[in-house]
């Protein structure tokens, strides 16, 4: 690794100020003078060994000092003299003077600024307890070459070159504050893939410790392909932005933050394209921009794979453009897994349009495995347009390709507007083996209706309310049929009446001994069968018809009153009318 820091200082002070505090070598310091002089990028070494300097006045201000107090050769003389000299040339101008110098060094390095057009800007703060950041160069992977200019954004300005570690590149700041770093690729011919280097990797080693990772503070520029891939040779290499700012629990996204057109021309990426990118940014917000390449075709494994897990910010939510690809046609596994895992913040909920591509050939296994897993919260929503992919029965029962997907939501979630079953899609779309797809979250009202393989509780959702006349053995001349309802739903009372001839309807009851009777304002849970109960009408007297003589009607048991008194008299006398006859009759014979 090779190093060359500047750090520009606008110095007006007297070529004779003194620095009391720091101890210089005399010869050391008039070789860096010489060299310096004669254009000899020497300004790293001189770095590395010891020396530090801000502009050319301190420069002869620390020879100065030593001169007077060690007495100097006529040759080490007159070099002092002729900085002076030239330091009083531009004593209005200090600052003009070091750029001379410096100038000269960047001759021999080829350039004065990096030639290119690319740039990748970020934020970071830090606190008077840490001064110092460490640039993380372990992404891609560690291995990734970078040969960049770095403005750390106090001044300073350091090309450096080497190969990707956990050590990183540090720098130490003056005083707390939030500081914008610029890296630029270096020279004319480091343009492909030339910020692979970038990036946070999974271990906490060097610059992935947790302290360098919360000091990043946000991102700004756009990312391009040519950061991360050789555009002319289309190569297809992996781990482009896998744990680029994982963890990093203070970063947010600024205003432009985005994959950049330039990604529309591309169709491929390769395994863990932005697998955990964004994992653990507990205060991640995400810009109105951000998004996905969105033209791509063909991805490998782990292409969205944790990519915003544990984004758990009161805060985090999914921008209003935000989506998967929705033209792929092939992806490996993992392809959206655990993706939004664990974001279960006051905000977080889909967007109108976010949804898993629907025209896939051919996937891996753990399609969209625990994709919203212990997500939601108050404010999430499915949105009308979600949906799970459908694929042949083959695919679908690969391992894991929607396990766990909605399973165990928080439990601020509100009750979804959408049901499992129209996520689902067919109700015939069933794996064969358990999912735990929808398993603990009850905020969707038909959960216990899908199959046991989804993590429902396999019921129907529909049931049967049956309604008895024939309990009591009497012939209803209008039974109702049988109703079916929505689980947990009531149902209504049949109309009209059930009627049985010479009986009279009392009411529907919950069993054919008729112990309770039913309200029909309750809901049902479960199948069920109403009995109808009748009670005997009294029977009534025939009318009399005048087309035929009347008959006598005799009074029922119980009846009492004048009329029965006289239809007793009557009787009697009649009686006593035929014993008269009888009597007068036989002496009539006598004689």
């Amino acid at each position: 690794m090779f190093h060359r820091t500047y750090r520009k200082v606008d110095s007006r002070s007297s070529i004779c100020a003194k620095r009391k505090n720091l101890e210089v070598p005399f010869l050391p310091l008039l070789l860096t003078a010489l060299l310096m002089l004669t254009g000899f990028p020497t300004v790293a070494h001189a770095q590395e060994s010891g020396l530090s300097f801000n502009s050319v006045d301190s420069i002869v201000a620390d020879a100065q000092e030593q001169r007077d107090e060690k007495g100097v050769s006529a040759q080490e003389q007159e070099t002092l003299d002729n900085f002076e000299s030239a330091s009083t040339r531009n004593e209005d101008s200090a600052t003009d003077a070091f750029a001379a110098v410096q100038q000269r060094t960047n001759t021999a390095l080829q350039a004065t600024t990096p030639r290119a057009t690319e740039v990748f800007v970020f934020r970071i703060k830090v606190t008077a307890d840490d001064l110092s950041f460490s640039i993380p160069t372990s992404g891609g992977g560690l291995g990734q070459p970078y040969v960049w200019w770095i403005t750390w954004g106090d001044t300073t300005q350091q090309y450096t070159s080497g190969t990707g570690s956990s050590a990183g590149i540090e720098h130490t700041y003056f005083s707390p504050g939030v500081y914008r770093i610029t890296i630029t690729p270096y020279g004319s011919t480091n343009r492909a893939a030339w910020l692979a280097a970038f990036g946070f990797s999974a271990d906490d080693e060097g610059a992935n410790a947790q302290a360098n990772r919360d000091k990043m503070y946000d991102v700004e520029s756009p990312l391009t392909p040519s950061m991360t891939r050789d555009v002319a040779a289309s190569t297809v290499p992996h781990d482009e932005w896998r744990y680029t700012f994982s963890r990093c629990r203070n970063l947010t996204l600024e205003a432009g933050f985005t994959f950049s057109d330039e990604w529309n021309s591309i169709t491929a990426v390769g395994d863990n394209f932005a697998s955990d990118m964004f994992s653990g940014c507990e205060a991640l917000i995400m810009n109105g921009d951000f998004n996905l390449p969105q033209n791509l075709t063909s991805v490998g494994d782990n292409f969205a794979g944790n990519m915003f897990a544990g984004c758990d910010g009161d805060a985090f939510t999914m921008n209003g453009v935000f989506n998967l690809p929705q033209n792929l046609a092939n992806a490996g596994d993992g392809f959206a897994s655990n993706v939004f895992e664990g974001c279960s913040g006051n905000a977080f909920t889909m967007n109108d349009a976010f949804n898993l591509p629907q025209n896939l050939g051919s996937v891996g296994d753990r399609f969209a495995s625990n994709m919203f897993s212990r997500a939601g919260g108050p404010s999430f929503q499915v949105n009308e347009v979600f949906a799970f992919s459908r694929f042949d029965s083959s695919v679908l029962n690969q391992t894991g390709m929607f396990e766990g997907a909605f399973q165990e939501l928080a439990s601020t979630t509100p009750t979804q507007s959408r049901l499992a079953q129209d996520i689902i899609g067919d109700p015939d779309y069933v794996p064969t083996t358990a999912r735990g797809t929808f398993t603990g979250s009850d905020c969707f009202s038909d959960r216990a209706y899908i199959a046991v393989s989804w993590g429902g509780d396999g019921i129907s959702r529909d049931i049967t309310i049956s309604f008895d006349t024939a309990s009591q053995g009497l012939a209803c001349t209008n039974p109702p049929g049988d109703v079916i309802i929505e689980r947990d739903t009531a149902v209504a009372k049949p109309a009209p009446d059930p009627h049985v001839d010479g009986y009279a309807f009392d009411n529907w009851y919950t069993t054919s001994s008729f112990d309770a009777v039913w309200d029909f304002s309750n809901t049902c849970s479960d199948a069920m069968t109403l009995y109808a109960r009748f009670v005997p009408l009294d029977t009534p007297a025939p009318a009399p018809n005048s087309d035929t003589p009347s008959r006598q009607t005799l009074a029922r048991t119980g009846d009492a009153g004048m009329f029965g008194g006289l239809a007793l008299a009557g009787t009697a006398g009649v009686a006593l009318a035929f014993m008269a006859l009888a009597r007068a009759k036989r002496k009539a014979k006598d004689l």
